[in-house]
């Protein structure tokens, strides 16, 4: 049977802080349409990505 362990124990995770979120907030801010992509690895980020979609007013 497989052990449950709590995150972080020894597979090297970790609980985000609030200024691991910083940038990924500076990301999200002002996008009105769009998106933002996080890439992980090894349980860390390491790019944030920020597709914005820029709509023309209608006429």
């Amino acid at each position: 049977m497989k052990e449950i362990r709590e995150a972080g124990e020894a597979d090297g995770r970790k609980e985000w802080t609030t200024s691991d979120l910083a940038p990924i907030l500076a990301a999200l801010r002002g996008l009105r349409f769009g998106s933002v992509e996080l890439i992980i690895q090894d349980y860390r980020l390491i790019q944030i990505d920020r597709n914005e979609k820029i709509r023309p007013a209608k006429t």
